[in-house]
């Protein structure tokens, strides 16, 4: 099913995802109710139109696989309001294709509600702003495989933060926002883009 809009699930409402299904979302995703599938539901975020679009509501939300983009440049603000662990939840592969961006708010974790989900991969942007224990990538990106050469991670947190990407070669490290970002891990990068910074954030 393809939603060209926005997408809301009102409190006390459920939105049955069926078998073995992919939906595409183009809109703004708001979840207050209940989301549910029988067997591996696919979630496509591809908006056609727009520069930011928003994934939220005050209740979690679990797919199986996650896809954003490929399609017009657009930033995924992921900010669901869920009074305790909010979460955006898969249990198989995130995959963030450019140019996309995603953006989880600082107490959000994406993975398998608070375990690891399967792989993230892509070739997109994706921030990293969790600035409480631990601030960094490994804690806020819950997965068993991380393939990031081809995506660049932004530490973009107001506040300090460990640089701790869990993997390989990445596309691009940024900076931003403020505090200091301190390399914990040894980081490989790409020799053609490299280390990015702005904001008032300090990289040691």
């Amino acid at each position: 099913m393809t939603i060209g809009g926005d997408l809301s699930i009102a409190t006390g409402c459920t939105f049955n995802g069926g078998t073995s299904r992919t939906h595409i979302f183009r809109g703004n995703w708001t979840n207050n109710g209940t989301f549910a599938f029988t067997t591996a539901c696919t979630a496509s975020y591809a908006a056609t139109s727009g520069t930011s679009k928003n994934i939220n509501g005050t209740a979690n939300t679990a797919f199986t696989n996650v896809t954003f983009g490929p399609s017009v440049t657009c930033t995924y603000n992921i900010a669901p309001t869920t009074v305790t662990n909010p979460r955006f939840n898969m249990s198989g592969t995130l995959t963030v294709n450019s140019p996309a961006t995603i953006i989880p708010l600082a107490g959000i974790t994406i993975g398998n509600n608070g375990a690891a989900a399967t792989a993230i991969t892509g070739t997109g942007d994706i921030h990293v702003t969790k600035i409480t224990a631990t601030p960094d990538y490994a804690s806020q990106y819950l997965f068993t495989t991380n393939t990031v050469t081809n995506l660049a991670v932004e530490y973009s947190g107001a506040g300090a933060q460990n640089i701790n990407h869990s993997g390989g070669t990445i596309r691009q490290l940024r900076t931003s926002g403020s505090g200091v970002k301190t390399m914990v891990t040894t980081a490989t990068l790409n020799a053609t883009t490299g280390v990015s910074c702005s904001g008032t954030a300090t990289l040691t």
